[in-house]
């Protein structure tokens, strides 16, 4: 099997393995997630940004462990190795979007959910002035 040949197979199965595990977590984490996050849009969110996350990660661990230095053994493949570093650094620069992503919106979540409490309550916020 030629190198091409056995990286396609591993991205065929890295990819058939993330897909099925985020179909069979789908379900319960969806239900986990409505409750943590208080709302459905909210769960949804997080359930898709899950899926895509995990396969993207999946996808990118089998590229970062690519023997992509070894050109020898590409045989007539050549550009292969440039094409996959290019899509390795893609898929981490996507994770890290990712990443900041993620904490940006659990920040404002908190920030939101805090004021909806005190408004709920009848609180002034910090800073305010009393009246």
């Amino acid at each position: 099997m030629s190198m091409l040949n056995a990286l396609l197979v591993s991205l065929l199965l890295t990819s058939v393995f993330a897909l099925l595990l985020v179909l069979f977590l789908r379900r319960p984490l969806h239900g986990l997630l409505v409750e943590l996050c208080g709302n459905e849009p909210r769960a949804r969110f997080w359930s898709a940004y899950w899926g895509a996350t995990l396969v993207l990660a999946a996808l990118f661990g089998l590229l970062a462990s690519a023997p992509l230095g070894q050109e020898e053994a590409w045989g007539d493949s050549q550009a292969v190795p440039l094409v996959l570093s290019g899509l390795r650094a893609s898929l981490f620069a996507v994770l890290l979007v990712l990443g900041m992503l993620a904490l940006v919106l659990v920040r404002s979540i908190a920030s939101y959910e805090r004021g909806r409490s005190r408004a709920h309550f009848g609180l002034r916020s910090e800073g305010a002035p009393s009246s």
